[in-house]
């Protein structure tokens, strides 16, 4: 004889919800079980959540395939070519120009350079506007007695004593003239290259002397053949 089970609308109510949440955790066991399986027939991982870092080692029971590079791939002939060709080469040749304007004479171990002078220098410069790559160039001249005691300790000998006194020119007209310093340029020739006689002071005053040279490149164009790449003509499509 069945004996019948009284109850309130709670107690049932809680008895109904116990049994709803282990039929659902028994459903979701079932479906992990299920994914787990499938995993292992393909050999294929589920990775995380999408923008999650993941870290996932390869099985130690299934083998690999290792992905190379076939050499032979980055030898194949892509199209390009190569031709001889004419094309244009430019050169500088570099012209120097003398006696534009006249020395500078050193006296007693100086030398007075005034601004007639350095006018005359800025007129030369303005009137090669239209020459490329223009500068000055100073070379420095002695007469040929030999130094004395201090000036050997200073300079060594007459070159080094004129590759000085051009510096120091060159300096002064640089910075007097507001110019670019890789456009000044200088040297020494000590006595080598006398102007006059070394015999008496007055041609020794003239060997004593800074000459300035105006240098500029000319620039020249010729046709010569050359061997270029021609590249493969690729038809792109927007």
């Amino acid at each position: 004889m069945m004996e019948t089970i009284s109850c309130t609308p709670i107690v049932l109510l809680k008895f109904l919800l116990k049994r709803s949440v282990a039929i659902l955790c028994l459903c979701i066991v079932m479906s992990a079980n299920a994914k787990a399986a499938s995993g292992l027939e393909t050999g294929v991982r589920e990775t995380g959540a999408p923008g999650k870092a993941t870290e996932m080692h390869l099985p130690a029971d299934q083998p690999f395939t290792p992905w190379i590079h076939d050499p032979s791939i980055f030898e194949e002939d892509e199209g390009d070519r190569t031709e001889m060709r004419e094309v244009v080469k430019q050169e500088a040749k570099t012209i120097k120009l003398e006696n534009l304007v006249p020395p500078i004479h050193f006296g007693l171990g100086e030398a007075e350079i005034t601004d007639n002078y350095l006018k005359l220098l800025s007129d030369v410069l303005d009137s090669m506007h239209d020459r490329a790559n223009v500068r000055l160039h100073f070379v420095g001249h002695t007469d040929s007695l030999p130094l004395r005691r201090g000036l050997i300790e200073q300079y060594g000998d007459n070159v080094g004593l004129s590759r000085a006194r051009a510096g120091a020119v060159a300096e002064y007209c640089q910075r007097a003239l507001n110019l670019p310093p890789e456009s000044i340029s200088y040297e020494g020739l000590g006595d080598s290259r006398p102007v006059a006689s070394n015999a008496t002071e007055e041609g020794r005053q003239l060997n004593r002397r800074v000459e300035v040279q105006v240098w500029y490149d000319e620039i020249i164009e010729k046709q010569v053949e050359k061997e270029v790449i021609v590249p493969r003509e690729v038809n792109r499509v927007k």
